[in-house]
């Protein structure tokens, strides 16, 4: 499994959680992200390879699954650059069989890409904020699924980090809750 745009990793800490036996891997264009998500690995005792990659750069090889949650803003300006850049480069880095997973923000238009480029899009999950998309063949089986519709990062540390959002921003490690 690979985490783009990983942040801290609270993604991936919070699926390995749930599916124990997944290979993780992690990338973040930001050094600051990097660091964050291998200390809230390690925090949560769970092992995973985390390096820095612009989105697909610096990532070799095809995983069964992709997740992410996109940023979307460059500075003040909502810029979806890299969820294009994800949701095209997703196709050469997935297994046959293998399947993306985007969480974002439900006003962002990734439908209309998801489409272009998969032929169709799922939402398995959404909030009134939040939307889960699936693209891809089901490969991963029922555990995966349920980590991305239920409140599953609740009790995980996080390490601190510029993800203000996840970890509200503190200088010592921190209960995640998520707000349903």
């Amino acid at each position: 499994m690979l985490d783009v745009g990983c942040g801290a990793g609270v993604l991936a800490t919070v699926l390995a959680s749930h599916s124990p036996k997944v290979r993780l891997t992690l990338c973040d264009v930001s050094a600051p992200a990097v660091e964050a998500s291998r200390a809230t690995l390690a925090a949560n005792g769970i092992e995973g390879e985390v390096f820095a990659s612009n989105v697909f750069s610096e990532v070799n090889g095809r995983f069964d699954m992709i997740i992410s949650n996109p940023p979307f803003h460059d500075g003040l300006q909502t810029s979806l650059e890299a969820a294009q850049t994800l949701i095209r480069g997703a196709v050469r880095h997935l297994n046959s069989g293998g399947e993306l997973r985007i969480v974002a923000n439900a006003f962002l238009p990734y439908p209309n890409v998801l489409d272009e480029i998969f032929g169709f899009h799922e939402v398995i999950a959404q909030t009134g904020r939040f939307k889960v998309y699936r693209n891809g063949d089901d490969a991963s089986g029922e555990e995966i699924t349920s980590f991305f519709s239920a409140p599953a990062a609740a009790g995980r540390r996080c390490f601190p980090s510029l993800t203000a959002h996840f970890c509200n921003n503190q200088s010592k490690l921190i209960q995640l809750t998520i707000d349903e």
